[in-house]
């Protein structure tokens, strides 16, 4: 298992990056990032296993006005050698193409630190991978049209998602469709 969080050097200033979860065992876990990569390799004998990855981002109480550059990547992935002797290899990440959001006041910075998605799936016997959801308590989400990475949104989505999580409200309109789920 491959666990993998970087942020912008402008996300520590900013706000506390907690790295939540799933170790070898199964069992929950977390870490405090303390510089703008974390990594987490780990070792198991048992299929099927679950592995999820999500990184809580909590604004810092006094933020100033500014220009901030703010990104996070995530990756989850892993090796399995199966008992027939193959070895299969297949991973999730968070769009690391993606351009940083430029947030100036504390409102925005908040809004982005919402916004941080869960990575999740299952790994079967046979070695096939399976998106799955894991919840770590906290890490609900806003869905827009079915769509709860805001990689994958139109600007009119994305739009959307902002009005929606900024005023805490469920949005209905002819192209939006946008939801709060735990």
């Amino acid at each position: 298992m491959y666990y993998g969080v970087k942020v912008s050097d402008d996300v520590l200033k900013v706000a506390d990056v907690e790295v939540n979860y799933v170790d070898q065992t199964g069992t929950k876990q977390k870490e405090v990032m303390t510089s703008k990569e974390w990594k987490k390799t780990l070792d198991t004998k048992t299929l099927p296993l679950t592995e999820g990855v999500w990184a809580k981002i909590t604004p810092k109480s006094a933020v100033a006005s500014g220009n901030y550059q703010l990104k996070l990547n995530a990756a989850a992935a892993y090796e399995a050698k199966l008992a027939n002797g193959k070895t299969v290899y297949d991973g999730y990440v968070i769009d690391p193409e993606a351009a940083p959001t430029t947030a100036q006041t504390a409102d925005e910075v908040a809004a982005w630190c919402a916004q941080s998605p869960t990575l999740a799936f299952t790994v079967s016997k046979e070695g096939y991978s399976k998106e799955t959801e894991v919840d770590f308590g906290g890490n609900g989400r806003w869905v827009v049209n079915g769509k709860w990475n805001p990689y994958t949104m139109s600007t009119e989505e994305l739009g959307c998602l902002w009005l929606a999580s900024w005023f805490g409200i469920i949005v209905e309109n002819g192209n939006c469709h946008v939801y709060y789920e735990d």
